[in-house]
Parts: C-alpha cells; sequence; structure tokens
C-alpha cells in the first residue's frame, strides 16, 4: 500500500493490552503522548511492514478514560491528525470514548473498517462495547465490510435515515507471523493432532470441541487436541484426558506458529461469527481449518478444497466430520496447496486485497 499512498499509522496502546494478538511490548512509556513506534523496540520487526518514520504510537499511562493524562491525549491526538492533513482516515475498528473529542472535531473523511456487522452473541448485552458501535456509527458515512453475507444485516444494524456508503473488501493473511521463528515441524505419522486457539468465549463453541474430541479420544489412539488461548472456561471434565493438552493463556506469536506449524487441522466450531482473524492466521501458514458454516467462513473457506465447511453446528456432526478428515488425512495436503494458491497469489492474496482499498481511497479522497 505504501507503494501506492503515504500511510501514517497511529496505534493506540494501553496499559491493559500490552500483549495483543498481533504483538507484545513490555511495558508502555511512563509518559502520556504520542511518539514514533521506534520508541518500542519491540515493535522493530514490524518496519518491513509499516515505514518507520510514519508509525506513531499514542503512549497511554491509564486506562481509565477520565484521567488527566487521558484527557489531555484527546486535545493531543485530534491536533496531531489535524497537523498531518490526511486526505481520508482509515479506523481499523471502532473507536473507544477515549477518542471522543476527536470524533466530534474531526471534519476529514473517514472510513471505518466493520469486522463483526453483527454483535457476536457474547457481545449483545456488553454496554460498553454497543455504546461504542454506536458512538462511531453517529459519526461515519464510509463503510468498509469484510463479507457480503452479512450486508442486509448490517443495513438493519445501522439504520440511519441518511445516507452511507458501503465499500467490501476481503481480510488477507497475517504474513507478519511467517516471520516468527519456528522450530522444525516434527513429522510424526503416529498422530493426529486437532488445534484450537485464540481467546475463549462463549460464541467459540469450545465446549462442542470437547465433547467431540471425549468421543473420539475413546476411539483412536493416535489423536490428540490442543486448546491455546487465553479466557475463562470450565476444563475441570476433560483435564484427566492425557490426549488433552490445556494452554489456557495467553500465547506469544513464536509459540503459536509453533502450534500451527505441529497441527494437522486447526478447528473453529463457532457458534456464531462474522469473518476470523484464527483462519487467517491459520491460512498464513497453509495450515487446513474445519470451520462451522456460520457468518462469511464460506466466503474463504471452499469446503474440501482450501478447508473444511460443517454445515451442522451439533456435537455428533462435529465428531463425524472430525472422523471423516482423520480416515482421509492424505487430502490436507492438497488443502494447504490450494491455501497458498488462492491465498497467498490469488484472488484473496494481499496484492488484490491493497488494489480494491486503494480504489477507494482514491474515491474518498476526491
Amino acid at each position: 500500500m505504501s507503494n501506492l499512498h503515504e500511510i501514517i499509522y497511529l496505534l493506540d496502546l494501553n496499559p491493559c493490552d500490552i500483549s495483543k494478538s498481533a504483538f507484545k511490548v513490555d511495558a508502555v512509556k511512563s509518559s502520556p503522548g504520542i511518539i514514533n513506534a521506534s520508541k518500542f523496540i519491540e515493535l522493530n520487526k514490524y518496519f518491513k511492514y509499516i515505514s518507520q518514520k510514519n508509525f506513531y504510537i499514542i503512549n497511554r499511562t491509564s486506562d481509565f478514560v477520565l484521567s488527566f493524562d487521558n484527557i489531555k491525549l484527546q486535545f493531543k491526538i485530534h491536533s496531531f491528525v489535524k497537523g498531518l492533513n490526511p486526505d481520508i482516515i482509515h479506523y481499523s475498528t471502532f473507536l473507544s470514548k477515549k477518542f471522543i473529542y476527536f470524533l466530534l472535531r474531526n471534519r476529514t473523511p473517514t472510513l471505518l473498517n466493520i469486522h463483526d456487522p453483527v454483535p457476536h452473541s457474547s457481545d449483545k448485552h456488553n454496554k460498553s462495547k454497543r455504546f461504542t458501535r454506536k458512538l462511531n456509527m453517529v459519526f461515519a458515512r464510509n463503510y468498509m465490510l469484510f463479507n457480503k453475507l452479512e450486508n442486509k444485516d448490517f443495513f438493519n444494524v445501522i439504520n440511519k435515515k441518511y445516507s452511507v456508503n458501503v465499500y467490501y473488501s476481503k481480510l488477507g493473511v497475517y504474513e507478519f507471523f511467517q516471520d516468527f521463528n519456528a522450530t522444525n515441524k516434527v513429522e510424526d505419522n503416529y498422530k493426529f493432532s486437532l488445534l484450537f486457539f485464540g481467546r475463549i468465549e462463549g460464541y467459540k463453541g469450545l465446549d462442542l470441541l470437547l465433547e467431540a474430541f471425549e468421543r473420539l479420544s475413546l476411539d483412536y489412539d493416535d489423536i490428540e487436541l490442543v486448546v491455546a488461548g487465553s479466557g475463562s472456561f470450565d476444563f475441570s471434565p476433560y483435564k484427566n484426558n492425557p490426549k488433552l493438552r490445556i494452554i489456557n493463556q495467553y500465547i506469544e506469536n513464536s509459540e503459536l506458529v509453533n502450534l500451527i506449524n505441529d497441527s494437522n487441522l486447526v478447528v473453529c466450531p463457532y457458534k456464531d461469527a462474522t469473518q476470523s482473524g484464527v483462519l487467517m492466521t491459520a491460512y498464513s501458514l497453509c495450515k487446513a481449518v474445519l470451520a462451522t458454516d456460520v457468518g462469511a467462513f464460506s466466503e474463504s473457506i471452499k469446503d474440501n478444497f482450501t478447508g473444511f465447511l460443517l454445515k451442522d453446528k451439533s456435537v455428533k456432526s462435529l465428531c463425524k466430520t472430525i472422523e471423516d478428515i482423520y480416515l482421509n488425512r492424505s487430502k490436507i495436503e492438497n488443502i494447504e496447496n490450494n491455501i497458498w494458491n488462492e491465498f497467498h497469489e490469488g484472488n484473496h492474496s494481499w496484492k488484490n486485497i491493497v488494489n480494491e482499498v486503494s480504489n477507494v481511497y482514491k474515491i474518498l479522497a476526491k
């Protein structure tokens, strides 16, 4: 994208989220402000993707919205962005309440990414997240969606009396995972390893997978399941299963890469979803994924070509589908090749995505 446009990137960094899915820093800096990312040596590896001179951190010393430091930053952010005089501002996600002053004062055309057109079932009663969505949608006129399957639902959600512009793109694979050192995969022909990773939340269907695995592990000695990610879940009924490995904590990127490489199949038995970062993480390493046919999974997963789709959200169906893949595991190699061709070289590649987004920028900058 930097070959087509000058991109200046601002990353909001709070003390509570110094460990994110894409990166981890040891700590925020002691003074609040907007500083160049070069001050964080942990981010050096990302300068191959984002120019160092155009990469800034909004360094927050408090998580509390109404702290004195965050109130001062409200004005600094507006002043900083105004000084840049950008043609457009692209929000990668909803801006939090810590950006209210900026949202009120900004007059530059904006583009807002909508990753979840319809809130997850686990978020519907989260008042803070609901407020943040509504806050952003009051000001947004231009939206970027990453699937067309939920277009109608999205328009029902925004329910605006005035016109809005909706543009479409696709999620790309998270190529930066390829930069993390990973141990060579140990080829173990006597093991079939399933992997569930990412933050554990109710809508992700881990309960279904654990029940299915309990049944499978009784019939097959060489099958195992690894569950890796932070979040609350009662694992006590399953802890006596020697074929189950639980890593219930934040997973460093290098460890995650090893886990993905060492698995035969990533499983996403989600009860509801839109698109998934887990899918694009697995695809960045060309790993086959079995996912429930919910949300936009079917736009990325072509059943038995770039992955496997589960039509029925039940333990019985999940168990049967995993068993079929286990007994016909040779097809996984073809799927991994297809993932490379489609997502690294083909229609879902970053080359095509960049062109799509660039065309939207040109429209908004007129």
